[in-house]
């Protein structure tokens, strides 16, 4: 339950705020970072600031594995300043995969924006939520403190793992839940919300159900705005044991600027 985070670094702004936010989650759930960067030839050309797994920034050209180290232990440092535990991670070949392997040791993945508030997803940032064995959060611009927290649901495979996985989140932060189905079949969503409230009924959890008539990446945007969430667990769709991402998921994250966990 979000006990081990693993956590991209390139030194970029985005990938701070993804360092910290994760900070924030382990603070709660009492949990370990672990502290990845993974080298390749493009950084050399490119510069760290724009691969596109943190979020934009300086331009701070890399020379592996020197730069690597140098991100992952001031990192470490700092965590270590918060009273935290954590682990470094320094890995050379393909983003994606690489991340994926040691994603296996941890219960989710934490990123930072591509583009700031406006950025969705593109390029690496989405194969690696599209096949990562673990749910991947993607920051926003600011760490929030996740204490209303926003569950799209369709009663789908995975909305319903996001359901679970908030609810115990909740469970040991406080947070309140608002659980949200946005569509335009009135009787599917309610039946749908009756099956959530069902669920979280069992546990001490707090929590509200809502029906936004409305396509759904307007609906939920809406919904998270006059709520005042802070961040926002949706599921993926799954298929052919790859996770495919409704269109709304990056309209979403445009429209919001809150951390988004996207459950695979």
């Amino acid at each position: 339950m979000l006990t081990t985070l693993l956590v991209g670094l390139n030194g970029t702004p985005g990938s701070r705020i993804a360092l910290a936010q994760a900070a924030e989650i382990a603070r709660v759930t009492r949990g370990t970072l672990l502290l990845a960067h993974v080298t390749r030839r493009l950084e050399a050309l490119l510069g760290a600031s724009q691969l596109p797994w943190a979020g934009a920034g300086e331009d701070s050209a890399a020379s592996p594995p020197d730069t690597g180290r140098r991100i992952l232990s001031e990192a470490a440092e700092w965590v270590r300043t918060q009273g935290l535990d954590s682990e470094t991670i320094l890995r050379r070949g393909d983003l994606v995969q690489e991340l994926h392997r040691v994603a296996t040791d941890a219960d989710a993945l934490v990123l930072g924006r591509t583009d700031g508030r406006t950025g969705g997803l593109a390029g690496d940032t989405l194969d690696i939520i599209m096949t990562s064995p673990v749910p991947v959060m993607v920051c926003a611009s600011q760490v929030s403190p996740l204490q209303r927290l926003a569950v799209a649901y369709d009663g789908g495979e995975t909305s319903v793992r996001a359901l679970s996985l908030a609810s115990r989140f909740a469970g040991t932060s406080g947070a309140h839940l608002d659980v949200v189905h946005a569509g335009l079949d009135a009787a599917a969503g309610e039946e749908a919300l009756a099956r959530a409230a069902a669920a979280l009924s069992e546990s001490p959890v707090r929590f509200d159900v809502h029906f936004e008539h409305a396509e759904v990446h307007s609906g939920i945007a809406r919904a998270v705005t006059h709520l005042a969430c802070d961040g926002l667990f949706v599921g993926g769709l799954l298929a052919a044991r790859r996770l495919s991402l409704p269109s709304h998921t990056d309209a979403i994250l445009r429209a919001l600027d809150i951390p988004v966990l996207i459950h695979t």
